[in-house]
Parts: C-alpha cells; structure tokens; sequence
C-alpha cells in the first residue's frame, strides 16, 4: 500500500510565565525568510509528534521541554512550490513546558524574544504562528 507524501511539522508554545518563545528565522532561509516563528521542525519516519516536537526543540533552542497540554492546533495545505512541491503540509503546534537549559540560537534564527501571546500579533509572523496564536488565544 502507497501512502501520500505528508511534510510533518511539530511546532511549540514554550510557556514562561505569561510569555512565550519566539524565533526570527534569518533572512537567508528559503522558507519565511526573516519571519517570526514559533520553534519546531520536521517529523521525522517513525517519531511520535511528541517525540518529535521535544528532539525539534532541543536542537533548535538548548532547552529540554516536555509537552504539557493536549490542546493542538493543526494547519494543512497542498505545497505550491520548492523541493515539496505537490506535497501536504501538516503543522501540529502543541504547549510545552520547559525542564532544562538555556535558550541559544541554532543557525536558522537570528533573535529570539518572550513576548506575550497577544503582542505576539505585532510582530512580523509566519502564516502558520499567526494562525496557532490566534487558535490559542480564542479557546
């Protein structure tokens, strides 16, 4: 049995206090150059989303987190162009808490800021982050 090719992202609030974590992707990525995002990755065969969202953020941010609420806010559309083309887009964006570490930059960010969720509004978003934020500030 053939299954579709799924591009599988796992993203993450990563709560302090009243804050969450943001990341100002570089201007050199291909993808939402110079955007802010909310930290994550790729899913990759055979990892669980929750497995998968804790590996992404360690790598991205130094920081240990455990997921910490089953609210999900999940995003799905058809990739129009680029190496995943023709393929299905699928974020997931859960809420973590943090366990361990310190918060560095890998080499797809340039900044980083707490800020809170609805000042998060203000800055210049990808699509998918503006989209969770507001999915989490209505429920």
């Amino acid at each position: 049995m053939d299954f579709p090719k799924v591009l599988l992202v796992s993203r993450c609030f990563i709560k302090r206090d009243d804050r969450i974590l943001l990341f100002h992707r570089t201007k050199e990525r291909k993808y939402n150059p110079g955007k802010w995002e909310l930290p994550g990755g790729k899913v990759e065969a055979g990892q669980d989303i929750n497995s998968a969202t804790e590996r992404e953020i360690l790598e991205e941010t130094g920081l240990l987190v455990k997921i910490a609420s089953p609210r999900t806010f999940t995003e799905a559309k058809m990739i129009d162009h680029g190496k995943y083309k023709g393929m299905l887009y699928l974020e997931f964006v859960n809420e973590a808490v943090i366990i361990s570490g310190e918060v560095r930059l890998s080499g797809d960010h340039s900044e980083y800021k707490w800020i809170g969720l609805k000042e998060a509004l203000d800055f210049d978003l990808s699509l998918e982050a503006r989209k969770a934020i507001t999915f989490f500030l209505g429920s």
